[in-house]
């Protein structure tokens, strides 16, 4: 007796995917006639995720070396700003 593993399950494969019109044989996928269609659901979660994703590609860059060594500066006293600096950045941010 040989079993044959392979076909009987592309036959409930099949025999699933096709439904109900699968009796009648007119259905089959070799004739590309096919009523299945695919669907896709996306949870909420998912969702959100990709908001998060496409929000996170618009922050700005942290560069967290020049981060430290600025706040390094400012604990020591050695950054030191003009009067003309900070009045520029003022004009500028707006």
């Amino acid at each position: 007796m040989k079993i044959d593993g392979y076909a009987p399950l592309a036959e409930s494969f099949l025999s699933k995917q096709e439904g109900p019109a699968s009796s009648s044989g007119t259905n089959t996928p070799a004739t590309g006639s096919s009523n299945i269609q695919d669907e896709t659901n996306l949870s909420v979660d998912s969702q959100k995720i990709g908001l998060l994703q496409s929000q996170i590609t618009q922050l700005p860059e942290v560069r967290q070396d020049r981060v430290a060594a600025l706040r390094s500066a400012v604990q020591e006293g050695r950054y030191q700003v003009s009067d003309e600096q900070i009045a520029n950045a003022i004009l500028n941010e707006g």
